[in-house]
């Protein structure tokens, strides 16, 4: 009998992990990312840091967001999709796979969190380094 409750009550935790791995944003947290891609997409675009944008960059960063097929594979994994790299060069999915990884990594975060999340990756080592001020520094000059 104990057996079986262990093994019902591990089911319900696996099952429930599995189901709960993305869920859509709040208002609050959808807010915020709205933010964050007029930033991100300014900063990239407008501020010519990356005059190629639209094109397929040597170092793989493609499309409008300079999107990676690292953070391709990881939108793939989080929301059980089949996204593919050159999926980043249509600006609707670029902007989807935005929000599935920011939901994902910045649920309830601040702006700046977010844009420095997008720009240096989950790690938070690299979030806070002089590449990821100079980014914000550049993301708040955005509109």
């Amino acid at each position: 009998m104990k057996k079986q409750i262990i093994f019902v009550v591990l089911m319900t935790v696996c099952f429930c992990g599995v189901a709960s791995a993305y869920t859509k944003p709040n208002k609050a947290t959808m807010n915020n990312i709205e933010k964050a891609w007029r930033k991100v997409i300014w900063v990239e675009t407008k501020s010519g840091t990356h005059p190629d944008t639209y094109k397929k960059r040597k170092q793989g960063d493609w499309g409008v967001a300079q999107i990676t097929p690292i953070l391709v594979k990881d939108v793939n994994r989080i929301q059980k999709k089949k996204y593919t790299h050159s999926d980043s060069l249509n600006d609707k999915l670029a902007k989807q796979m935005f929000i599935i990884y920011l939901t994902n990594y910045a649920r309830n975060s601040s702006v700046e969190k977010m844009c420095r999340l997008w720009h240096r990756g989950p790690s938070k080592k690299y979030q806070y380094d002089q590449y990821g001020d100079k980014y914000w520094k550049s993301c708040q000059r955005a509109k």
